[in-house]
């Protein structure tokens, strides 16, 4: 069973430690939780770190050239999502 007190209470705890960090999760109404405390550069080595960790499994089993366009995608929704949060119903022009 997932204790999503526990996750809040981790939430709460590094954010009190005031260690850089990076935590994501889905919460019972299944919105994605995420919350990252640190300075830029640290943040950015998470999350390219948590990136590959996340393809790794699709290079070994589709290979490296499927790996790569996992990560290209996930560039671009990330890129889509930025300019959804920024720009709300406008098209961003950069991606298009």
């Amino acid at each position: 069973m997932i204790d999503y007190k526990k996750a809040e209470q981790a939430d709460k705890l590094l954010l009190e430690s005031g260690v850089p960090f990076m935590l994501a999760y889905d919460d019972t109404a299944k919105h994605m939780i995420c919350r990252a405390f640190g300075n830029y550069p640290t943040l950015k080595e998470f999350i390219v770190t948590m990136m590959v960790q996340a393809v790794v499994n699709v290079q070994s089993k589709y290979g490296e050239e499927a790996a790569m366009k996992e990560l290209m995608g996930m560039m671009t929704e990330a890129a889509q999502q930025y300019c959804e949060a920024t720009k709300g119903d406008e098209k961003c022009e950069v991606l298009n």
